[in-house]
């Protein structure tokens, strides 16, 4: 079974990076900022600028029916994380 799943995971799905940006560098924070690409965490309620704590994931290659949502949101397997101060 877990060979089959493997198999059929490689061909629907290529995941990669969802930033290129190291983890562990100061980022500015996008504006408009995607809940579905960011999630922030941290005490700060209002902030322009983080250290990427996690480069999020993302399907390159998704192989399954019509997505519905919005488009820039398909591709997103889970979202960045941002240590906002």
């Amino acid at each position: 079974v877990l060979r089959d799943t493997s198999k059929v995971l490689q061909r629907l799905f290529e995941i990669g990076k969802l930033t290129n940006q190291p983890e562990g560098e100061t980022m500015e924070l996008p504006n408009p900022l995607s809940a579905s690409h960011w999630r922030l965490i941290g005490s700060a309620t209002q902030a322009r600028f983080g250290t990427l704590v996690h480069s999020g994931w993302k399907a390159n290659k998704v192989a399954v029916p019509q997505w519905t949502g919005r488009s820039e949101d398909a591709l997103v397997i889970a979202p960045a994380e941002v240590e906002v101060r």
